[in-house]
């Protein structure tokens, strides 16, 4: 029984900072900026990191010592993100500028995996219509 629970431990944390991985490479879109594909996706990571984390006994005392493991990762992470800056820049990045001056700066929109339909959608929500209007 200990061998399962430290199994599953170590499954969940592997899973945890995994995930944690490929969300940081993925982009940093918001939940209102996500088109059906981006949800699917992470729908998708969601069960193969749950399948991952629980492995092949999946026993109720694995799912029970994965979901408690999970739950105090997720708390550790929002402690160390409000007490350290290293952690905060590791999980949020830096602000970067699509616009200068009125230029698109292709290079920086690229970065962040934006296409020009997205930054203009996003421009015109905050009524912004010309590029030019647009300075930092």
């Amino acid at each position: 029984m200990l061998q399962i629970i430290i199994n599953s431990i170590i499954r969940a944390v592997v899973a945890y900072l995994l995930l944690l991985l490929v969300a940081r490479l993925m982009g940093r879109k918001s939940l209102s900026q996500m088109t059906f594909f981006d949800f699917a996706v992470i729908i998708t990571l969601g069960s193969v990191t749950a399948s991952l984390a629980m492995g092949p006994n999946n026993t109720t005392a694995s799912a029970a010592t994965v979901l408690l493991t999970l739950g105090a990762l997720a708390i550790i992470t929002g402690y160390l993100h409000i007490k350290s800056a290293w952690v905060r820049k590791l999980s949020n990045s830096e602000p970067v500028t699509a616009i200068e001056n009125g230029r698109i700066i292709d290079k920086n929109l690229k970065k962040v995996r934006y296409t020009m339909n997205e930054l203009t959608t996003l421009l015109r929500q905050k009524n912004v219509f010309n590029l030019t209007d647009v300075y930092s």
